[in-house]
């Protein structure tokens, strides 16, 4: 009712937003959501904020993630306020010269318009009274060249005299993600009667002030455009809102805002509206008078004035005018009854539910919408009058308690969840979004609620939350939900040594033999085993399909290997009966396990590694044996006698080389970059991989020079070969970070420094972490945004071994990953599980959706190849293409593919016959 719906879609040349934010996230998303208007509006940008800060650096990353949703480079133009100053102050003439030749030089460009952004962090370092700077944006440019003003300041870090200075130049406020009419402007010249304890007051009190229109603004909206005349009057009788109605009996204009309008001004001279000063327990009242009409002529008018307190301070209160014209037409009852039955009939059509509860519970009025939700006809909703009908219908008893405290106390409630029995006692999920009507006799208030049935919708998110977490043949827990609770298990026992628990890793012997006889049968088979499974455990313990015949149980808190034994024993026998198929047969199955103990381990991985192996030890013997995997049954590694003397001996001896793997884009098989891999040439045991010594250099601390001895010989080597083969894009290199070297400050300067000796540019090299890096890594979002301010380009690498990736980088949604891989274990089961394909799928699906693209690492076969050409996977590399090779190999290799012909040819059907669309 009070708020002009602004979106930055639609921003005009003289509104002035004060956007919030409360972190820098939040800065990220406003000016990535204005940004974005920008575009739809052919709007340049001028920002004024100072490089350094951690504000700019987020700014810039957000205008790199925007290139490709249309965003011109020139669109976004920063301005440093440094370059203003005068006598080491801001000089406010410099900045509005700079800001006019920005603007003269936009028109120029073809901009239809100009917004400016002004970082109020930067500017109140340089420029402590920022009264005489935001008047002469205002008055000294914005009026005189128009343009959108844009405040940037944080919910925290200003005193609440900022705050006050800032929210009198802004017209409009953006809180939590929605911009709001600040109808409640400080005044320039007299302070507020309470003057604020702290910043984030000013800011509630606008949010409570307009929080009212949240309720339900579809019936605000009827009321705005078609109900009674009606303006709000601030507590120095100014009109400062007016709908359509009023402005047509008056002759002003709606859609202009209201700034300081006397109410007077509409009454004749001699007819003043008789409004006393407004107290916060003042009720309804009324009086009469006489507005001036639109062409001058007198309206007799009556004026009901309804008090509504004062968002800023308790002193004070504003008034809710309603105006009703007089009529000495007879006929003037009659019209009155005939606007009753409109608003009634208004009020009954509406497709929202809308009920008016007194404060003893008891319901006045219902819409037929609220009556349909719940099956009643509007009688029989009235039959349990008070609160006896709320406890008889309202599954829990403490939400419909709360919604009657909330509304007693703060007058309204919001997106307000409560589950109701329909008339045939089935549970309804509401959500309300109610406030406070108006004083009752007794002093209490009643309260109108809109509704909203979000039974299905629940439902639906629900069903889909099951099914990310099970498997959609046999209905049990999947690899995600399996692994989640086996990382909960770990934690426990971390808590409490006593704790046990096992892993059984189940296989059905034979069962090719059974697809042999048709998929249907197949199915039919690995339900009725998960069924029996499930039927022999505990009810503590995780029965989880992992995939095709494979099943893994939980074992958790168990006493000794010898209870585990004995349930996978009991899994056994009931396998053993006969299961009778849809076919008339009858099945015997029998399954080999590998089992593993809780102790000695600390991760879900290695455990579930394990359990696997000890399974397919269990398969080499008889069919149905278990084998129980022991740690101390591993084998000594034949190179666990190097010693950090021998690293030093082979850094000094240069016995490190790198190997190079190619990469491919899918689309079109072009070679377009390398891996660069280490590897290590010992004397004594030959070519080591990087899981033989990486361990051992990071504990030792050679790991730091390693690294940078990997990052400039990979520059350099990556340098000549663009020199040698140029091609657009040009050729890339990918380098992986180890989670030490993420700890290390110097990390940026040594990229930096890498870059900069070889001449490769920016944007051609990779850097690749894992997620180990991210877990161990504290400042990781600081230190990603640091590398990403160098322009390189960031990938994260072994997706696929856990699920917790994507939810990390949530965590750090300001900095762009360019490239997400999938790791190899993932890829070379593809071709033969079902469930694999579809993760695989889905990671692709939502990394496009995130702007990623998607390397699968691994790829062996021409199967794979297709099966990932149809998902629309962007890259890939494995041994179908080549193995790591050395430098020279590796050049051979580039310059005998680099414009070789397709390997395959394209290929656009998905996996379940739809057709694909690259983007």
């Amino acid at each position: 009712m009070l708020q002009t719906l602004k979106t930055y879609a639609t921003l005009g040349p003289q509104d002035r937003l004060a956007m919030v934010y409360a972190n820098l996230k939040e800065l990220r998303d406003n000016n990535q959501a204005h940004w974005q208007g920008a575009v739809h509006r052919q709007a340049k940008c001028l920002c004024v904020t100072a490089p350094g800060t951690r504000r700019h650096a987020v700014l810039q990353s957000t205008k790199k993630r925007l290139r490709n949703q249309g965003l011109q480079p020139e669109q976004v133009c920063f301005i440093n306020p440094g370059d203003c100053l005068r006598r080491g102050r801001l000089s406010l003439p410099l900045l509005l010269k700079r800001l006019s030749n920005e603007y003269r030089l936009a028109q120029s460009q073809g901009f239809r318009a100009c917004d400016i952004c002004c970082d109020m962090l930067a500017l109140h370092s340089l420029q402590p009274r920022l009264s005489p700077l935001l008047d002469a944006l205002t008055n000294g440019f914005q009026d005189q060249q128009p343009s959108a003003l844009l405040l940037h300041f944080p919910k925290r870090g200003l005193p609440p005299d900022v705050f006050q200075t800032l929210l009198q130049f802004g017209s409009l406020v953006l809180l939590d993600g929605r911009i709001r009419r600040n109808i409640r402007r400080l005044p320039a010249t007299s302070p507020p009667a309470r003057r604020p304890k702290h910043s984030l007051e000013l800011l509630h009190g606008i949010e409570r002030y307009n929080r009212v229109l949240d309720q339900n603004a579809a019936l605000f909206a009827l009321f705005e455009q078609h109900g009674p005349a009606f303006c709000v009057v601030d507590d120095q009788a100014r009109m400062i809102h007016w709908n359509r109605a009023f402005a047509g009996l008056t002759g002003l204009d709606h859609d202009r805002e209201a700034l300081s309008l006397p109410l007077s001004a509409v009454f004749h001279p001699g007819s003043p509206p008789a409004i006393g000063p407004a107290l916060p327990d003042q009720g309804p009242c009324s009086t009469v008078g006489e507005l001036v009409g639109p062409g001058g002529e007198p309206i007799p008018v009556t004026l009901a004035t309804h008090v509504v307190p004062d968002a800023r301070t308790q002193n004070t209160c504003l008034r809710l005018v309603t105006v009703h014209e007089l009529n000495p037409d007879p006929g003037a009852k009659d019209a009155l009854s005939r606007a009753e039955k409109q608003y009634q009939r208004i009020f009954e059509l509406s497709r929202r539910g809308l009920v008016r509860v007194a404060a003893d519970g008891t319901i006045l009025h219902a819409n037929q919408t609220f009556s349909d939700m719940l099956g009643y006809r509007f009688q029989e909703a009235l039959h349990g009058q008070g609160m006896r009908w709320w406890k008889a219908n309202c599954t829990v008893a403490e939400q419909y308690l709360t919604l009657f405290r909330e509304i007693r106390e703060s007058g309204s409630v919001s997106r307000y969840e409560l589950e109701i029995l329909d008339a045939t006692k089935q549970p309804r999920q509401l959500l309300l979004d109610a406030f406070a009507a108006d004083d009752r006799k007794d002093g209490e208030l009643s309260f109108i609620a809109v509704v909203e049935d979000v039974t299905e919708q629940k439902k639906s998110e629900r069903q889909l939350l099951h099914q990310a977490f099970h498997d959609q043949l046999t209905e049990l827990p999947n690899k995600a939900l399996l692994m989640n609770r086996m990382a909960m298990a770990l934690q426990r026992t971390k808590r409490c040594k006593n704790n046990l628990f096992a892993l059984a890793f189940l296989d059905i012997d034979d069962f090719k033999r059974v697809t042999t006889l048709g998929h249907v049968l197949g199915d039919q088979v690995l339900v009725k085993v998960a069924r029996k499974i499930m039927r022999s455990v505990r009810n503590v313990d995780t029965v989880s399909r992992f995939g095709g015949d494979e099943f893994v149980i939980l074992l958790d808190g168990i006493e000794d290997e010898h209870e585990a034994v004995r349930i996978l024993d009991r899994v056994r026998e009931e396998l053993a009966l006969p299961m009778p198929l849809s076919s008339g047969q009858e099945l015997v199955c029998t399954v080999s396990a590998g089992l593993v103990l809780s102790p000695g381990y600390a991760s879900t991985t290695d455990m579930l590694r394990d359990a696997d192996t000890a399974m397919y030890k269990a398969k080499t013997g008889n069919k149905g044996n278990i084998h129980l995997f022991k740690l101390s049954r591993r084998k000594t590694s034949p190179t666990a006698d190097i010693s950090s003397r021998d690293l030093s001996k082979a850094m000094d001896h240069g016995e490190f080389r790198l190997h190079y793997q190619p990469i491919f884009r899918i689309a079109g098989s072009r070679i377009v970059g390398f891996e660069a891999l280490i590897r290590w040439q010992h004397p004594g045991h030959g070519l080591l991989h990087p899981a033989e010594f990486l361990s051992l250099a990071e504990k030792s601390g050679h790991i730091l020079a390693l690294a940078h001895w990997v990052l400039g010989t990979a520059c350099a080597q990556m340098r000549t070969w663009q020199l040698n083969f140029p091609c657009d894009p040009p050729l890339t290199i990918c380098t992986n970070l180890s989670a030490e070297q993420f700890m290390y400050p110097g990390i940026v300067q040594s990229v930096q420094s890498a870059l900069e000796a070889t001449g490769l540019d920016e944007r051609s090299l990779k850097l690749e972490f894992s997620r180990t890096a991210m877990a161990r890594s504290g400042n990781i979002g600081e230190l990603l945004m640091r590398l990403k301010e160098l322009d390189v380009q960031l990938s994260i690498d072994d997706f696929g071994m856990g699920y917790s990736t994507l939810l990390h980088l949530q965590r750090y949604p300001f900095v762009p990953i360019d490239t997400l891989k999938i790791d190899r274990s993932v890829i070379s089961r593809l071709t033969d599980h079902a469930d694999y394909q579809e993760m695989v799928w889905t990671t692709i699906m939502l990394a496009h959706g995130l702007g990623v693209e998607v390397v699968a690492e691994g790829v062996e076969t021409s199967e794979q190849l297709a099966l990932l050409a149809e998902m629309n996977c962007d890259h890939a590399q494995g041994y179908l293409f080549s193995k790591p090779l050395e430098s020279d190999p590796a050049g051979k290799f580039l310059q005998s593919h680099i414009h070789k012909k397709p390997l395959m040819g394209k290929r656009t059907e998905n996996p379940r016959g739809q057709t694909l669309a690259r983007t």
